[in-house]
């Protein structure tokens, strides 16, 4: 069994919760380097009221890549207030380490969050868009 593999099979996602638009979405928190490593590595699936957040808690260029994924995503990259600063949609799993395309944004971000392929059309996700996060900022001390 490969180390990621061991290493997904032994951590555990804190849960919170963010909203946009009057919808709250369920949010597995990636708050270590070693859940930001896993992120959603081996998912079947999330639901569309789910997400994944990373929390690097710096402002970078975060890139995401897809090793190990089983499903594609829309990317949002997120100010520390929430705002929608940059996104990609319909990130597609990759088969191998070599070849594997990194998802670099055009600008910095405090957050990034991961939802289901197709979200951003369905919620009508944009640049700009605005998603109450408060609650995370709360609990992080922000």
């Amino acid at each position: 069994m490969c180390f990621t593999k061991l290493l997904y099979n032994h951590t555990h996602f804190n849960v919170s919760h963010i909203s946009y638009k009057n919808k709250k979405i369920k949010v597995y928190m990636a708050d270590s380097a070693k859940k930001q490593m896993i992120g959603l590595m081996y998912r079947d699936k999330l639901y569309d009221n789910e997400a994944m957040l990373f929390l690097p808690m710096r402002y970078a260029r975060h890139s995401i890549w897809m090793l190990n994924m089983r499903f594609s995503i829309d990317i949002f990259w997120l100010s520390k207030s929430g705002e929608v600063v940059d996104m990609y949609e319909n990130a597609k799993p990759c088969k191998s380490v070599f070849g594997c395309k990194s998802y670099l944004p055009k600008y910095s971000s405090f957050y990034v969050l991961e939802m289901n392929s197709g979200s951003a059309r369905r919620l009508g996700l944009k640049l700009g868009s605005q998603i109450s996060i408060g609650s995370i900022n709360k609990s992080l001390d922000l």
